[in-house]
């Protein structure tokens, strides 16, 4: 669905900048071809864009929606929880608060099927609006999701309309609320 241009573009920056950052790396790539030694090389970008810190601000928003769901379920936080991801905690439970969002605790990071598209996938949450309605909710960290709008109503568009919850654990399904706001 997106165009994927601006992202590689990204990607290809992290390496460079990596390779600038560890000049170990580009010894190791001197010599090799690309056709022969792709796995070696694969292993180098990935290395450079590590050294990049490119994944850093994925990693903080896995991060988030884990312990955005340890609060959600009511459950308490690691001990390392930092300042700025308690000021973030804070700021969502006034958000979600202030909106009368309540998150149905047996409804949170849970497997669907939509059988008519034959594609599974993990919903965040289904939420109550405070209505009485209730509605899938997706948790986004970055900084805008503009780039990637058509996606994510693809994808909350396939929560809200699956079949059924999944159980991998003892391989049941689990009907779907039947008052889900589409």
């Amino acid at each position: 669905l997106s165009d994927k241009y601006n992202l590689e573009l990204w990607s290809k920056r992290n390496v460079v900048a990596g390779l600038a950052l560890d000049p170990a790396l580009v010894v190791a790539a001197k010599g090799l071809d690309v056709k022969v030694d792709k796995d070696t090389l694969n292993e180098i970008a990935a290395r450079a864009q590590t050294v990049a810190r490119a994944h850093d601000r994925a990693d903080a928003g896995t991060r988030m929606h884990a312990i955005a769901e340890l609060v959600d379920l009511g459950e308490s936080l690691p001990d390392d929880v930092t300042s700025a991801e308690l000021a973030d905690l804070a700021a969502y439970t006034a958000a979600m608060k202030a909106a009368g969002i309540t998150v149905s605790h047996d409804m949170a990071e849970r497997i669907v099927i939509h059988d008519d598209f034959r594609i599974a996938g993990t919903l965040d949450r289904i939420v109550d609006r405070g209505d009485g309605r209730l509605q899938v909710m997706d948790l986004k960290t970055g900084s805008s999701v503009e780039l990637a709008i058509r996606e994510i109503a693809v994808q909350l568009a396939i929560y809200a309309t699956a079949n059924y919850f999944y159980d991998w654990e003892t391989e049941t399904r689990q009907a779907m609320p039947r008052d889900l706001d589409t």
